[in-house]
């Protein structure tokens, strides 16, 4: 499992839906940079507040499994529509909150015990939302397909992950650090702002790069 050979793929791949994959995420995008609240503002519209996160939490979780749908698809040459990938997504989203907060509490609890084990159950469930939309799992089912993909290859698939949110992150980070500095006028929020724009127009070779890792493990588990 070669996490350059992946990224190469990856670049490949994505190319023909960059555009497309960049449209479904920009709503998510848009919400989750732009509704950045003051502490006056949450004192003053408290449940209004909790309730437009709450929606947003819920339209993101949504769009990752129409993205991992559509994803999965054109990879293995099968033809679907992003609006068949919302539809297949939304049948599935009450197993995708429940994994998420299922794989979450899980990630924590190992996290305070200690950095380690919350890294090793980080990378194990990994793929849960794969199984889910494209395995037909429930959350539970799908955290034990992820974990089952990934035995045996805990390390191959830290790394291919480590890799990708090295070239994915850090030079997000890196950026906004250097606005910083060269422009000092520049609010923080504002030079991270820009670290985020970068990190959307570089996010649909994340998710291709992880549906290929997927689609790798998935092979390797059928031998």
């Amino acid at each position: 499992m070669n996490p350059l050979k992946l990224l190469l793929n990856s670049f490949t791949y994505t190319i023909p839906i960059y555009g497309l994959l960049l449209l479904l995420t920009l709503p998510s995008f848009i919400l989750d940079n732009f509704l950045v609240l003051d502490l006056s503002t949450w004192l003053k519209f408290p449940f209004l507040i909790i309730i437009i996160y709450l929606a947003n939490l819920i339209l993101s979780i949504w769009i990752v499994g129409a993205v991992i749908y559509y994803v999965y698809h054109y990879l293995t040459k099968q033809k679907v529509s992003i609006i068949q990938g919302l539809q297949h997504s939304f049948k599935k989203i009450e197993q995708l909150i429940l994994g998420s907060l299922m794989c979450s509490g899980l990630v924590l609890l190992s996290l305070i015990l200690l950095v380690i084990p919350g890294v090793y159950i980080l990378v194990k469930f990994n793929f849960f939302p794969y199984a889910i939309v494209i395995e037909n799992c429930t959350a539970k089912e799908g955290i034990n397909r992820s974990s089952d993909l990934v035995r045996g290859y805990w390390w191959s698939v830290f790394l291919g992950i480590l890799v990708i949110l090295l070239l994915t992150y850090f030079p997000n980070y890196l950026s906004s650090q250097i606005i910083l500095k060269l422009y000092s006028n520049i609010e923080d929020a504002n030079a991270e702002m820009i670290g985020n724009i970068l990190g959307f127009l570089v996010s649909p070779f994340r998710q291709v790069y992880h549906a290929l890792l997927f689609i790798r493990l998935q092979r390797l588990s059928s031998h």
